[in-house]
């Protein structure tokens, strides 16, 4: 029998400034720069997002783990308020 545990702090991935992992979608936004994407597993999400920080960003889900391919979809079961900024949006379902 094997038990596995998935590594959620690893769930998310920016590039810009540097890049870095984050645990939630939000976390990621907080510490993204302009122009960047931020990459998302495809799996699902429990999050209230708010982009207010004026920032042109890219939210890309449906990531493998390697953040190879992005042939899947990310689900976020929350909300999602753009108060400023621009939001591209790819592969991701909103529930």
């Amino acid at each position: 029998t094997a038990t596995f545990t998935r590594d959620d702090a690893h769930a998310v991935n920016i590039d810009l400034p540097a890049p870095g992992f984050y645990a939630t979608i939000l976390g990621a936004y907080q510490a993204c720069g302009n122009g960047a994407t931020i990459k998302v597993w495809g799996v699902d999400f429990t999050e209230n997002l708010l982009f207010d920080r004026g920032l042109q960003v890219t939210l890309g889900g449906g990531y493998d783990g390697a953040y190879a391919s992005n042939t899947g979809m990310t689900t976020v079961q929350g909300s999602l308020t753009v108060k400023s900024g621009a939001l591209t949006i790819e592969n991701v379902v909103l529930k």
